[in-house]
């Protein structure tokens, strides 16, 4: 097993992934798969900022507005960034013309339903869309051409902007390609939807979550406000299971075989109301487990330190520090002090991130060690302090950005 999760972070090391705001995997309700990956683009060239907010959100608190790119808290100006994407990145080569008027046309058109002021919009995703090109091209016969760049610019409509980044419900870590590994169109939804429950759920593999909140998540249900079914896709329970769950579940599969998604459910059961056996179910317990790949990921020994060396079964026991990104033998462990409980309180005020804070709560703290944090947490826990970024809050909070030094000791 061992091997084969070695031989994943070799082929997967340069494997991105990205966090996304909850409310920006909202908007895509229903999109084709195309459309999907050109949204997961744009929210892999903004990392910046989602990084950004959450600094400024530990500096300012409250002053600083839940929505990413209002300049102040008295939602006036939208300050949205202009996005540049290579077409390779949207799987089009510049020299295919056809293809990409198609897809800036398809752009331009893509349009998104969204509440302003209580009241259901059609607005448009992207305000303005600019192909980069030269004019220093020549055919056979010496006569010049417009030449493409290979690159285009979006920009995100201030108006969506401000539903779609909504940061107060906080992100989804996720594979920035999903939606270009899928086959089907519901599986990166399905994806993002099982993360974010297991990120609400505390990290259990087995969630149970309303039917319908599913089904409006895909955008295949509207419900009203006053929790009545107003539009439904599928109406019958056993045409979805069929046609979304059953084809989504194969999907995942698929993709596990190839290493191509880090969770998978296994099973998914649905759950009526008492005397009930038909119709649509009350709710759906997903059992998900992780892949060989997710299990890779969230361990960062096997991605993140290519040059460790690996121990040996006849010398002394090796102690790894998750973060140190050095071995230590057995003997010389730090030594753990009782102390240090106001500055764990401290650390714990900066976190502004659901998913983080959800984290959090299952850590318990013991004591400091060198002048760190010593706590105690699953395996699985220790690793997501990583992945979901609380390693880098510990190191601005330690002031040690860039070092090698751990910020958190396993007690």
């Amino acid at each position: 097993m061992t091997d084969k999760k070695n031989e994943i972070a070799k082929s997967h090391v340069d494997e991105q992934w990205i966090n996304t705001p909850f409310s920006f995997t909202k908007i895509d309700k229903q999109c084709t798969l195309s459309q999907q990956h050109i949204l997961f683009c744009v929210s892999s060239h903004l990392q910046e900022y989602v990084t950004r907010y959450f600094n400024e959100k530990r500096e300012k608190g409250n002053l600083r507005s839940d929505y990413m790119f209002e300049v102040d808290k008295e939602h006036v100006a939208m300050n949205v960034p202009k996005i540049k994407l290579k077409l390779s990145e949207l799987g089009i080569e510049s020299s295919h013309y056809k293809d990409l008027r198609k897809t800036l046309k398809e752009l331009l058109d893509f349009s998104v339903r969204i509440k302003i002021d209580g009241k259901a919009v059609i607005q448009h995703v992207f305000s303005n869309i600019t192909e980069d090109i030269v004019t220093n091209g020549y055919t056979k016969q010496g006569v010049s051409y417009d030449r493409s760049k290979g690159e285009v610019e979006l920009k995100i409509d201030p108006v969506v902007a401000k539903y779609a980044f909504d940061m107060s419900q906080g992100f989804i870590h996720h594979i920035a390609l999903i939606a270009r590994y899928a086959s089907r169109l519901n599986t990166p939804r399905i994806y993002l939807f099982l993360l974010r429950q297991m990120g609400i759920n505390k990290g259990k593999m087995t969630i149970k979550v309303p039917f319908m909140q599913l089904k409006e998540y895909l955008g295949m249900a509207k419900i009203a406000e006053d929790g009545t079914v107003e539009e439904e896709q599928y109406p019958k329970f056993s045409q979805f299971k069929k046609q979304v769950l059953d084809a989504v579940q194969e999907d995942f599969a698929k993709l596990s075989k190839e290493d191509k998604i880090d969770i998978m459910f296994t099973d998914c059961t649905p759950i009526y109301k008492r005397g009930q056996t038909r119709g649509n179910p009350e709710a759906l317990v997903f059992k998900i487990k992780r892949t060989a790949l997710g299990k890779a990921h969230i361990n960062g020994k096997i991605l993140d330190r290519k040059g460790l060396p690996k121990a040996s079964g006849t010398k002394e026991p090796v102690v790894g520090d998750l973060f140190a990104h050095v071995v230590k033998p057995e003997k010389s462990k730090i030594q753990m002090e009782k102390c240090g409980e106001e500055q764990w309180n401290e650390f714990l005020s900066r976190i502004i991130d659901p998913s983080q804070t959800t984290l959090l709560s299952r850590v318990k703290f013991l004591g400091m060690k060198n002048q760190r944090f010593c706590i105690q947490a699953s395996q699985e826990d220790f690793q997501l302090l990583k992945t979901l970024g609380v390693e880098k809050i510990a190191q601005e909070f330690f002031n040690c950005v860039g070092s090698f030094a751990p910020t958190f000791y396993q007690g």
